[in-house]
């Protein structure tokens, strides 16, 4: 018997990049908007689905300036607190 009451959780993957990249290229370094990141964490979450956002490092292993900045404004737009940021991460 199952429980009308409950929902399968999914997953939703998302790219940090606005260009639609899956790993990091070099001549993309832009991020979506605060606005879409937002949103589609939003539309993520109120659907009973985990958010997976892809922050591909570089060639490095580094997460880009971009991307971290990117994560941190969309973490206290929603309220989140943002962990501290490893200076081992910074470009």
């Amino acid at each position: 018997h199952r429980d009308l009451h409950s929902f399968p959780t999914r997953r939703s993957s998302d790219l940090i990049q606005s260009g639609g990249n899956w790993f990091w290229h070099f001549a993309d370094d832009s991020t979506k908007s605060l606005a879409s990141i937002t949103n589609d964490y939003n539309l993520t979450i109120g659907q009973n689905d985990a958010y997976l956002l892809n922050v591909p490092p570089n060639t490095d292993g580094v997460i880009p300036a971009a991307y971290s900045n990117a994560l941190v404004q969309a973490a206290v737009a929603l309220g989140i607190q943002p962990v501290a940021r490893p200076q081992i991460w910074m470009h």
